[in-house]
């Protein structure tokens, strides 16, 4: 169950080009541009409160099985563009239609938002992804964060400024971040996530960008069984060098194990385990079972080790135009 209030109103499109290259193979490329762009108005709900010395502010619903809004009225200006590039080559393999179709690029994408109502930093990040799938069963993909405004160059502390006129640059990259998949499936249950892929590229939103990115992520009940074992190597600016024994930059590389597994038609058994790989220990782990019925789906999702220990039980409407309506259950992670 959440008290949040959200109005949101989106429009997207599809933009298709193509380039004819000379040669005997008759090579064409296929660009498809998505650009899309939606308004997000969400209200300060909870009645947030300082303590007796002023400095914290908090909300009623923080301890509770109740999510909290945002600590200030937003009026959001989400955008972002999509690209995919596709080459249409003749081959004497292809007895069908005598062309093979191969994936150069299965996304690109770039987004951020701009907050109407912030006095100040209206921009948020700028997020720019990369997938590239050179076969069904490996995929990489690298992300990046860019930050428009400046910063201080002793402390790394941000400024509200722009950086072309505090530090006479665009901006700083701060994240930055490589991923490669594996994926341990059969040949037909790679070939119906590849589906699944061209799927999510057509409805594309930025509010399911992740999935876009990592399709193998998304339950399948048509696929009996999928294993994905994933390395993440990340590169992420400390913006307080005073914190952090004054290193500009901190890494990190992440094992994760991820799986899921029909028991029967209708269930699903879902794992993850990641591991941080300098020091050898799991440092997260979630466990889950999904039940599909029909236009619904029921989940329950459960974290045993970690400072996010938790459990959620969601009751949800399949249809992206329902996506609001839902019922859920949870505890809260224990720093809470």
């Amino acid at each position: 169950m959440s008290n949040r209030l959200v109005f949101t109103a989106q429009a997207t499109t599809a933009l298709y080009s193509y380039y004819r290259f000379i040669g005997k193979r008759q090579t064409i490329m296929r660009h498809v541009l998505t650009p899309t762009i939606s308004f997000q108005y969400k209200p300060l709900l909870d009645r947030y409160q300082n303590d007796s010395t002023g400095t914290i502010t908090y909300s009623p619903f923080e301890r509770s099985i109740y999510s909290t809004s945002v600590d200030k009225n937003q009026a959001l200006i989400n955008f972002g563009i999509n690209n995919t590039f596709e080459l249409k080559q003749k081959s004497d393999k292809d007895t069908i239609t005598g062309f093979k179709k191969t994936r150069i690029i299965d996304a690109l994408t770039i987004n951020g938002s701009y907050d109407l109502l912030k006095e100040n930093m209206n921009f948020s990040d700028f997020r720019a992804n990369l997938r590239i799938s050179p076969a069904t069963w490996i995929n990489f993909v690298v992300g990046s964060n860019f930050r428009p405004y400046g910063w201080d160059p002793k402390t790394g502390l941000d400024t509200t400024a722009y950086a072309v006129r505090t530090n006479g640059k665009l901006g700083r990259f701060t994240t930055n971040s490589f991923t490669t998949t594996l994926v341990l499936a059969s040949k037909e249950s790679r070939e119906k996530m590849k589906d699944q892929l061209n799927y999510l590229e057509k409805n594309w939103n930025s509010d399911y960008e992740y999935f876009l990115l990592h399709p193998e992520s998304v339950i399948n009940f048509a696929i009996p069984w999928k294993i994905t074992f994933s390395h993440v190597y990340s590169i992420n600016v400390n913006t307080d060098t005073a914190s952090f024994s004054n290193q500009r930059w901190s890494q990190l590389q992440t094992l994760m194990a991820q799986g899921d597994v029909s028991i029967t038609k209708r269930w699903k058994v879902t794992g993850t385990v990641n591991m941080d790989l300098k020091t050898a220990m799991v440092t997260n782990a979630r466990f889950g079972l999904t039940r599909e019925m029909h236009c619904w789906a029921l989940a329950f999702s459960w974290t045993p080790i970690g400072g996010n220990k938790s459990f959620l039980f969601t009751l949800r409407a399949t249809s992206s135009l329902f996506q609001d309506a839902k019922i859920q259950f949870k505890k809260p992670p224990a720093f809470l």
